[in-house]
């Protein structure tokens, strides 16, 4: 999301009290926000990223949802009953519903509001007379997610249950005309976690809580132990399609535009693509929730330490890979995972992460730290004619010494190929040639603290190198590849430690212009890079 990059923005508003759920008004100009510790509800202005009001509602607050008119925001407690607040007067009653409530959901006409209670079953209330009756043939509803596309309503259970059993709970999905069970969904492992429905309406997530954890449970099933579990269910045939490891319980909170769901399990935020299912970046800054904009530009993290909203405007999505032709992708938004194949790093000595260009990116001291890619038999690093590498770096330290970026050797240690910046701050590609190092150079040195783009082209019979979108030299050589191999990026295996940050490397397949360059990065400069300079 381009969320710790040096360009995004971010505005911190303190609010105290363990704040935890949040929800943004129709209109997106309030934000409501629960307060755990103190039985509180803040209300923010989201204009003045300002703490207008803050609301006594009780016990000890867990989640929220708004009326489709912005009129009211409903509150759940887990000590009893719910409490309404009038968005207008900012006035606060409460509707008896008999006991502790654990999710909210309403219709789409926000006439009915829907409110799990765990073993005292489903309750509806009726929004305009507050009458409160149950819902029947649940057994002790959890979480729940509206799908007001279809007219239904998903139900994560727990209690075992008809068609479940102790640590592999059902998911009920409900006709919302007749309030009726259509469908009992189970078998993975499930205990009634929080559930979401991804925009537009394709996907069901939700998280199996501690059915890969607490002993009671059988495990079965389970990606890892001890650990926790997120699972997508594909709407059209309310098929399990897959279940994600992650390190405990969580809370799935899809992006607008469904491209990306956000995993929220404090202090860990992880970020899923939900095209590949793959974390595709990590923040560990005990995130709470989140609540975006419709249009996806803005997001609300609730921090528990400090105790505070962080207003953020998200990345373009003119900032991620490109991918069409994209054959691997290390991003270093927090991990070292390929986001485009499974070619995945191990960080080394140290390595770590740091606000880069967009997003997160890999952070090297200059020691000897690296990450370590294409493990043997693995050739995801193979620059495969016609094809390209590319990356941003900036370097923290003068010219001087030399310092590798990346570095390719074959199993029998042979050099491969690297990319470095030589002794006199030109960037240069280096391979194994005939009995002697063949080298390309750059025209012009890159300076420290400046952010450069390399590509690294392979058209089969010539490389050629770029610098800032513009071609550098060109050199007729034909690269290895198609064998096993080693790669570290940071560092070469007989010295060359790089200091400074790496970011958005990628492998892509396909032919290569000088104008394609050039265009793609003076678009990427554009959209991305804050400042006329790029740094």
């Amino acid at each position: 999301m381009g969320l710790t990059g040096e360009a995004s923005r971010s505005t911190t508003i303190p609010v105290g009290g363990r704040p935890y759920a949040s929800v943004l008004t129709p209109d997106e100009r309030e934000l409501y926000v629960v307060q755990t510790a103190g039985g509180t509800v803040s209300v923010i202005d989201t204009s003045r990223l300002k703490v207008t009001h803050r609301l006594e509602v009780g016990g000890r607050p867990l989640g929220l949802v708004v009326s489709p008119d912005g009129r009211r925001v409903y509150v759940a407690n887990n000590v009893d009953n719910i409490q309404v607040i009038d968005t207008a007067t900012k006035a606060v009653r409460t509707i008896a519903v008999g006991g502790r409530t654990w999710d909210l959901a309403l219709s789409p006409d926000g006439r009915r509001l829907f409110v799990t209670m765990a073993y005292q079953g489903l309750k509806k209330v009726m929004t305009e007379t507050e009458t409160v009756t149950t819902v029947p043939g649940l057994v002790c509803p959890m979480h729940l997610a509206v799908d007001a596309r279809l007219n239904q309503m998903w139900v994560s259970c727990r209690c075992g249950g008809p068609g479940g059993r102790l640590g592999h709970d059902w998911v009920d999905l409900l006709d919302l005309t007749s309030e009726r069970s259509v469908a009992r969904l189970g078998g993975p492992p499930l205990v009634g976690g929080p559930i979401a429905l991804a925009p537009p309406g394709s996907t069901v997530w939700i998280d199996g809580s501690d059915a890969c954890s607490a002993p009671r449970y059988d495990h079965e099933g389970c990606p890892a132990v001890p650990g926790g579990v997120l699972h997508a269910i594909r709407t059209s045939d309310r098929a399990f399609v897959k279940s994600i490891s992650s390190p405990g319980q969580a809370r799935p909170i899809p992006r607008p535009d469904g491209s990306a769901v956000v995993l929220v399990e404090s202090p860990r935020m992880a970020i899923i693509d939900t095209a590949s299912f793959k974390t595709v970046e990590e923040w560990n800054r005990g995130v709470r929730w989140v609540s975006f904009t419709r249009d996806g530009r803005r997001a609300f993290f609730t921090l528990e330490d400090p105790e505070a909203i962080v207003e953020a405007s998200l990345g373009s999505p003119a900032c991620e890979p490109v991918r069409e032709g994209l054959r691997t992708s290390w991003t270093g938004d927090g991990t070292a995972n390929d986001l485009a194949d499974a070619v995945h790093g191990r960080m080394e000595r140290g390595a770590g992460f740091a606000p880069g260009l967009v997003g997160q990116a890999f952070l090297f001291d200059g020691e000897d730290d690296f990450v370590l890619f294409g493990l043997h038999g693995d050739n995801g690093w193979n620059i495969e004619p016609p094809g390209a590498l590319s990356a941003w770096v900036k370097f923290a330290r003068a010219a001087g010494r030399e310092e590798v970026i990346i570095e390719r050797r074959l199993i029998d240690g042979a050099l491969s190929w690297r990319v470095l910046r030589a002794a006199d701050g030109r960037i240069m590609f280096e391979a194994s040639g005939q009995g002697k190092p063949v080298k390309l150079p750059a025209q012009e040195p890159a300076l420290p603290g400046v952010w450069h783009h390399l590509t690294l082209v392979n058209t089969g019979s010539q490389i050629r190198l770029y610098q800032n979108g513009v071609r550098q030299g060109t050199l007729d050589y034909r690269l290895v590849t198609g064998a096993d191999s080693t790669v570290r990026l940071g560092s070469g295996t007989l010295g060359g430690a790089f200091a400074g940050l790496i970011d958005e490397v990628t492998l892509h397949i396909g032919e290569f212009s000088d104008d394609k360059i050039f265009n793609s990065h003076r678009a990427f400069v554009s959209a991305c890079v804050a400042g006329p300079s790029g740094n």
